[in-house]
């Protein structure tokens, strides 16, 4: 997935999209002026965008005077014949200067990913359109027949510098077991294939990354875990313990975790305050007793800080931080006696982790197995963070939710109504509280998607 640079004075930030599906490459996508583009067989939308209204952004000084931050739609690339699946964003900066870099997706300066896909791309926005970047490269044994070629998750620190990991492929359904060997390095204007840390016993433990946070050419870090393959062992079977990977500018190598040895720890996702507060959230135990697993990283050692459980079963898998390094994090939690999943919550006010209640039912259950129906979280600051609602079921459309300081807003999402379709935004991400970007999809008969990008911002973009 991606990192958001969290900026500590003014800057252009740039943004990034990546795209999955069984796509053919894009010439040139752009975007006309005027109202919001449907996307969906052409033609403007205007008026489509739904308002925020200015109480939802009251608090001093989080939007500029006189600024009514508003989501519009964003025309996207509609490729023919072409399946794209979860989306990833991640806004990023294009001025360089003291700052930290944080878990999310790309905007002006914006890097938009789609996942799971047979030819994956990543799109960048250049302040009036998206272009596509070179094609992502991939190992040669990854390209099978039917197979699905995928980009796990990116973050990109600068517009010339990040990292991509996956790609990899499932088949038949399942995900083949084998060991994330490899990312892709985005640097000096080309991708580049790069080793991971090797695991150490590679007939009887694989390594699995989920996320990848840049943070400069000679620092950046992937999470995941360790799990149990072999003959005997079930695909995805046991997890071993949490994996932590750095990479200092020449190799990557594994770093040591207080949850590497914890059966059932997976980190999923990092958020990078500064090179010496970052963190990185996760689950850890099986069955019954899955709970919330949160690491802090202070530039010498990763410890881990304690976090309330949710109710049942609960795991924490999307994260994000302001520039004062309040951090929230969301995941779901179960029913007593049920696997059924709902939404949690929770932030870090500098001193502990605590739950934040009131999240409004959207309608849609998901099953908790170690992930979040959730799509995403960006937190501009503690009165103003955003979450994307779980994938919609039947009849049911996707939400944005808004925080103030005091409760939780349902908002209704920027596009038409009139074909029926159900949309669903899978990752968020920004640059402060009138610069924020979400991609998604609509979903048309038969599950077949098609991108949605959306902005929320005092103007057009």
């Amino acid at each position: 997935m991606d990192v958001r640079r969290i900026l500590t004075g003014a800057a252009t930030v740039g943004l990034l999209v990546a795209l999955g599906g069984a796509v053919r490459p894009p010439s040139a996508v752009g975007l006309a002026g005027g109202g919001a583009d449907c996307g969906l067989g052409g033609g403007k939308c205007p008026g489509r965008a739904a308002a925020v209204t200015a109480d939802l952004l009251s608090a001093t000084g989080q939007v500029p005077a006189g600024c009514t931050p508003t989501w519009k739609s964003v025309a996207a690339p509609d490729w023919l014949g072409s399946q794209v699946f979860r989306p990833g964003i991640d806004v990023i900066p294009t001025a360089p200067g003291p700052a930290s870099t944080q878990r999310s997706a790309s905007a002006t300066g914006v890097r938009v990913s789609l996942l799971n896909a047979v030819a994956p791309w990543m799109l960048d926005w250049n302040g009036t359109s998206f272009d596509a970047m070179p094609p992502i490269p991939h190992a040669p044994y990854e390209s099978v027949p039917g197979g699905d070629f995928s980009v796990s998750a990116h973050s990109f620190d600068a517009p010339g510098e990040g990292w991509v990991l996956g790609p990899g492929f499932a088949s038949g359904g399942g995900r083949i077991p084998r060991n994330s060997d490899h990312a892709v390095r985005w640097h000096g204007g080309r991708w580049t294939i790069t080793p991971l840390a090797p695991s150490q016993a590679p007939a009887s433990v694989a390594f699995q990354t989920l996320d990848v946070a840049s943070i400069s050419a000679t620092d950046a870090w992937v999470v995941g875990d360790s799990t149990a393959v072999g003959i005997g062992v079930v695909a995805g079977g046991t997890t071993l313990g949490a994996l932590v990977e750095h990479w200092d500018g020449v190799s990557w190598s594994v770093y040591p975790n207080p949850a590497s040895k914890q059966p059932g720890a997976v980190l999923a996702q990092l958020a990078v305050v500064s090179p010496t507060d970052m963190w990185a959230v996760g689950r850890t135990g099986t069955g019954d007793g899955t709970t919330p697993l949160v690491e802090h990283w202070d530039g010498t050692s990763w410890s881990v800080v304690a976090v309330p459980a949710g109710t049942g079963r609960s795991a924490l898998n999307l994260v994000s931080a302001d520039r004062a390094g309040d951090v929230w994090a969301a995941g779901g939690q179960t029913q007593p006696g049920t696997n059924v999943a709902t939404g949690l919550i929770e932030q870090w006010d500098g001193n502990a982790w605590h739950i934040v209640p009131g999240l409004p039912d959207l309608g849609v259950r998901w099953v908790l197995s170690g992930g979040t129906g959730l799509g995403g979280i960006y937190a501009a600051s503690p009165t103003d963070v955003w979450v994307t609602g779980p994938t919609p079921t039947v009849g049911i459309t996707g939400r944005f939710v808004h925080y103030d300081g005091h409760a939780w807003t349902a908002v209704p999402l920027p596009d038409p109504p009139e074909y029926g379709l159900n949309y669903h935004y899978d990752a968020i991400d920004g640059s402060g509280p009138d610069d924020v970007w979400a991609a998604g999809r609509a979903f048309a008969s038969g599950g077949y998607a098609v991108l949605r990008i959306a902005h929320l911002s005092c103007g057009p973009k």
